[in-house]
């Protein structure tokens, strides 16, 4: 599995020690709009985007 970085999408978190975590276990995947976790399969967030807003998403980040 390639990693990718992706400039426009930043996270704050409270310290190094989770920016470490969310490196190595979270990637964004744009077709579902969220970050996935590479090992459990789970979603950070299940934010389900607004039809007119995924239809944008998928155009700049597919």
């Amino acid at each position: 599995m390639t990693k990718t970085y992706n400039p426009h999408l930043h996270l704050i978190v409270a310290n190094k020690d989770i920016t470490e975590l969310l490196i190595k276990e979270w990637e964004f995947n744009p077709k579902i709009a969220d970050w996935k976790n590479i090992v459990t399969d789970e979603t950070l967030t299940n934010y389900k985007p607004k039809p007119q807003l995924f239809t944008i998403l998928k155009i700049v980040l597919i």
